[in-house]
């Protein structure tokens, strides 16, 4: 995808392709257009990587709550089975 190409190859992205969200520990949202749908996934930063963890189409202007979280639960689910096996 050419966005994600983007995101890990250039060193200031743009925001309106990538945002960190406020008030999450290094949890970023990745923001796709096509036509009229809008695409967000969510990911973070390790080392080098570009992690995603979840996507969905966003139908309002918020991102959902519920989204958010379920984002952060998988970051925490991701750190906590590479760290160990680190």
């Amino acid at each position: 995808m050419w966005t994600l190409s983007l995101i890990e190859e250039t060193p200031r992205v743009p925001i309106q392709f990538l945002k960190q969200l406020t008030g999450t520990p290094g949890l970023y949202e990745v923001r796709v257009q096509h036509s009229r749908i809008a695409v967000r996934m969510f990911c973070f930063f390790e080392k080098k990587k570009l992690v995603v963890l979840h996507g969905f189409v966003k139908k309002s202007v918020k991102t959902p709550r519920k989204e958010i979280i379920l984002a952060l639960q998988l970051k925490r689910q991701y750190e906590e089975i590479n760290h160990y096996n680190t």
